[in-house]
């Protein structure tokens, strides 16, 4: 008798870490050209949007391990007791001040493909990897390292683009 496919015990599946957009696409998407880290109104106060902001980062995968590596300040005010925690830190204030929660996922080879741009700047010396400037521009620029992102980065670019 056959098995019902849907009953069927299927493998977990390793599943890509969630597309989370540039602070400065989103503030694109909100016509601001930053979110000010003070009290000033844009058209709710920086502190209620960055609030709003916060709720949505506490489900953002937060690698406790690479944030301290790769931003020093943060794991300087750890140690003091100035913040609790790399989470606190990126929730509270990194992600505005446009830090990655965790190294973003890329694959070099579909990155290139996509973006024929940096294929060329990377064979006429421009750029030394994709890896270079995916870590220093590109994922700022809302590009999107792996396939599983493209969709969603694309929305994002396409809601901060103005229409003609």
């Amino acid at each position: 008798m056959a098995k019902n496919p849907s009953l069927v015990p299927h493998p977990p599946q390793s599943k890509a870490p969630e597309y989370l957009p540039p602070v400065e696409l989103a503030c694109k998407v909100l016509g601001l050209d930053v979110i000010p880290l003070d009290e000033q109104v844009v058209t709710v106060s920086a502190r209620g949007l960055r609030e709003v902001f916060a709720l949505v980062l506490e489900n953002i995968n937060v690698d406790e391990v690479w944030y301290k590596q790769t931003y020093m300040d943060v794991a300087a005010a750890i140690m003091s007791g100035e913040i609790a925690s790399c989470r606190e830190h990126f929730v509270r204030a990194g992600y505005f001040e446009g830090r990655l929660p965790s190294e973003p996922p890329l694959d070099e080879d579909w990155y290139l493909n996509r973006y024929p741009d940096i294929a060329e700047a990377r064979s006429n010396g421009t750029i030394g990897s994709a890896k270079m400037h995916f870590m220093h521009g590109g994922q700022q620029e809302g590009r999107s390292g792996i396939p599983e992102h493209e969709a969603a980065a694309d929305k994002w670019i396409k809601l901060a683009t103005p229409e003609d």
